[in-house]
């Protein structure tokens, strides 16, 4: 056996001096501050996640909500509804609304409201017409597929709104 003399293949490489590890070392935090920032940057300028104005204060106002949710199941209304989407773009809404002795309920006002939980700008109303016998209903056309929010809104003279919230995927 015989030892032979190991010698690195390469000795024109520059040796590794704390100098050049430092630079690394702030090179890698430069480019991880970058895209930080960048991140900062696009989060600020996208949609904010907020669906109505003073969100908190409305948040404090809960319990006003359920006061007004409690009223309205007091007056023992029964509503039935649905809301589909059956062609593209297209929302087909059904309501039938019966007062606490069974009654049709033929003088309302209805109307729904629709708008988008992660896009502004494209909310919008539609009245439904009276289909007689309490049932109330429209076909409606929407400007983008995907999902929507409904609020059916009932109106009688004096009395407070009966609301029905729907969340519908539009073709």
């Amino acid at each position: 056996m015989s030892t032979a003399d190991i010698t690195p293949a390469n000795n024109d490489a520059a040796p590794l001096t704390g100098l050049k590890v430092l630079f690394w070392l702030l090179g890698a935090f430069a480019v991880i501050c970058v895209a930080n920032f960048a991140l900062i940057g696009y989060s600020l300028t996208t949609f904010t996640g907020e669906t109505q104005p003073k969100s908190y204060a409305v948040g404090l106002d809960f319990n006003k909500t359920l006061e007004q949710v409690a009223a309205q199941h007091a007056r023992g209304l029964s509503v039935r509804g649905s809301v589909t989407s059956p062609l593209a773009r297209t929302v087909d809404i059904k309501s039938l609304y019966r007062d606490s002795e069974g009654t049709s309920m033929a003088a309302l006002t209805v109307t729904a409201a629709f708008s988008r939980p992660t896009h502004e700008g494209y909310d919008f109303e539609q009245e439904l017409s009276n289909r007689g016998d309490g049932a109330y209903g429209a076909q409606i056309s929407t400007p983008l597929s995907g999902v929507w929010n409904v609020r059916l809104t009932a109106l009688q003279d004096g009395a407070p709104p009966y609301i029905l919230d729907y969340r519908v995927i539009v073709k």
